[in-house]
């Protein structure tokens, strides 16, 4: 059975959506997918090459894509990534 962090048991779906859930929501964001600084500069992607492909017998569409980031407030850095 599921139960909440404080210990009480889920018994009901609301109980999951509202409470359970977030609490799993959020150990997911600390401690895999990590936190997003607050001053984070804007990235935006354009894609360079765009070529149909076959990946074993699945056709795809295969991308090569660059990264731009406003480094404005930070003019010493690069700005693109591939």
């Amino acid at each position: 059975m599921l139960t909440l962090k404080n210990g009480r048991k889920v018994i009901t779906a609301d109980m999951w959506w509202k409470q359970r859930r977030p609490e799993i929501v959020e150990d997911f964001e600390r401690e895999v997918y990590g936190r997003v600084p607050a001053h984070v500069p804007p990235l935006t992607w354009t894609v360079q090459v765009a070529e149909r492909e076959f990946v074993g017998f699945m056709p795809v569409i295969a991308k090569e894509l660059v990264g731009h980031v406003d480094n404005a407030d930070y003019p010493s850095s690069t700005s693109t990534s591939k």
